[in-house]
């Protein structure tokens, strides 16, 4: 399922074409150039839409014409998937608002309870775009009733989305002298939690999670190249000790503690080679996870 956004723009004015459409997009951040598509795609955020340019769409609808005087539809269409947590679509306004700000274009939102025809706004195509994000999550879950669907709470989706969304200048901003690492939910005994990666002791910016992945690998004294690295997942509680010692808090946006030293301490390291802790959790992608507050919405409604 997805949700598809439609530009137009001023008859008596020079629509974009192909070139341009490269041009745009071509060394804008983020972005993949294929074919006729520019494909969306943030690796730390876990984000991904595009754009594609389809000369077929103007005569596609002409025998739809518009309802807004003065405007024709422009060969390009934005898509998004639906089934999704809800920051796809707050990543997604600030791309279509520089795009459509660019081009100096409206839009045509055939969703129900859409915006309809005219100018954009952020709020406008958030509240569409939820209206059917809804309606798709309302669908699957008539379908699956009984399907386990991974969810936490919309706060919690957003919290560690601003984290990863940040996380490149952040790192930029400590000059070198601590690794920033990217947030992940994790599915473990049944349930998603969150988590960091927390790699051989180096120093580190480290949020306050459910979960750290420890990882053993150039940090063993046997370590030979080409060597599988080793995998340990541990509660935050017995990871929070190591931050009191060798970090300080961070207060912000994110609470977090800065853990930076010229040498990885011996008892820190002693104490990584030996620990262990379970394997057997999967590390997902952001389009597993669901805002809980819907899922709940529309389990409980097929629950009745």
């Amino acid at each position: 399922m997805s949700y598809e956004l439609f530009f137009t723009q001023r008859e008596q004015v020079e629509h974009p074409d192909y070139t341009e459409f490269v041009a745009y997009f071509q060394d804008r951040k983020n972005y993949l150039l294929e074919d006729n598509h520019a494909h969306y795609q943030n690796v730390d955020s876990g984000i991904y839409f595009y754009f594609e340019f389809d000369e077929s769409l103007p005569e596609r609808d002409k025998d739809e014409p518009l309802e807004e005087a003065g405007y024709i539809l422009i060969p390009i269409v934005f898509s998004i998937h639906l089934f999704r947590p809800h920051v796809f679509a707050l990543e997604a306004a600030d791309e279509l608002q520089a795009f459509i700000d660019h081009f100096e274009l409206h839009v045509v939102d055939p969703q129900s309870d859409g915006m309809g025809e005219g100018l954009f706004s952020r709020e406008g195509f958030l509240q569409s775009w939820s209206h059917s994000n809804a309606f798709a999550v309302e669908a699957i879950c008539q379908q699956h009733p009984e399907h386990p669907f991974p969810c936490t709470a919309a706060a919690t989706i957003k919290k560690w989305w601003r984290w990863n969304v940040d996380r490149e200048r952040y790192e930029h901003s400590l000059e070198g002298e601590a690794y920033v690492p990217k947030f992940n939910f994790i599915w473990f005994e049944e349930q998603v939690c969150s988590a960091v990666i927390w790699g051989d002791a180096g120093p580190v910016a480290l949020p306050e999670v459910d979960y750290v992945i420890l990882v053993k690998h150039e940090i063993r004294d046997d370590f030979r190249e080409g060597d599988e690295p080793e995998v340990v997942l541990l509660p935050w509680q017995a990871v929070y000790v190591w931050c009191e010692r060798y970090g300080h808090r961070v207060d912000g946006e994110t609470d977090h503690w800065l853990i930076e030293y010229p040498a990885i301490p011996d008892d820190l390291k002693a104490w990584w080679l030996s620990v262990s802790g379970p394997h057997d959790f999967k590390i997902m992608t952001l389009d597993q996870v669901l805002d809980a507050e819907i899922v709940a919405m529309y389990l409980e409604t097929n629950a009745e």
